[in-house]
């Protein structure tokens, strides 16, 4: 389990997974679409993003994270969590 200090917790995907809680911007259509969000875990595997409510994604982007070289996701893979304004991502 992680704490309010993004310690670090093993996934059940045996990966590392970080709270950090930043801000961040989905970058779609060539720079020209920009979507706001709030990273709320970081693994190397993938991501868990919190949107507005009955926001959609893109299926290709670049997520900018606050104070993070640029995360390049260009997979389809991402899924909503029940009936939340929560995806996972992964990379």
């Amino acid at each position: 389990m992680t704490d309010d200090q993004g310690a670090t917790e093993t996934s059940r995907r045996g990966q590392d997974r970080r709270t950090i809680l930043k801000g961040a911007k989905v970058v779609f259509n060539n720079g020209r679409g920009v979507l706001v969000c709030r990273v709320r875990d970081l693994s190397p595997g993938g991501a868990r993003l919190e949107f507005p409510p009955r926001q959609t994604l893109p299926d290709t982007f670049e997520l900018h994270v606050a104070g993070q070289a640029e995360l390049n996701h260009r997979e389809s893979a991402k899924h909503k969590t029940s009936g939340t304004n929560i995806f996972r991502l992964l990379f």
